[in-house]
């Protein structure tokens, strides 16, 4: 188990889900306090340091009366990240399973190079909210 930077989308009625996939029904997660949270396809992300999780959301644009929150979260099984990150929204759920596999070949719809300090892990656990 390591200790990581976790990145939530808290929506208006207060359920925290994941920032960037929220919406793509496959690849959409709920985290809760305490409990652990399970990738759908390949892994979750997080941040291995507290500087580079903050600058990810401050680049975030979060729908009105949503807003971000930083965790201090558990995680294990590290999953190796793909070389490019996924456009989760122009790539198939078969697209994105077998980007996640090693040495995938790369699939068609990229949306640039990770974030500094990204890393994925099939489980993350929320333990300790750093902010707001």
């Amino acid at each position: 188990m390591v200790g990581v930077y976790k990145i939530v989308r808290v929506d208006p009625i207060g359920r925290r889900t994941s920032c960037s996939a929220y919406g793509y029904k496959s690849l959409t997660v709920e985290y809760h306090h305490g409990k652990w949270t399970k990738a759908p396809i390949g892994g979750l992300l997080v941040f291995d340091n507290e500087e580079d999780a903050v600058a990810f959301a401050e680049y975030l644009h979060m729908p009105p009366l949503c807003y971000w929150e930083l965790w201090f979260a558990n995680a294990y099984w590290p999953i190796r990240l793909p070389r490019e990150r996924p456009d989760i929204w122009l790539s198939s759920n078969e697209d994105l399973k077998s980007l996640w596999k090693t040495k995938a070949p790369r699939i068609g719809a990229q949306a640039g190079p990770w974030p500094a300090g990204t890393k994925a892990y099939k489980f993350v656990r929320l333990e300790r909210r750093l902010a707001p």
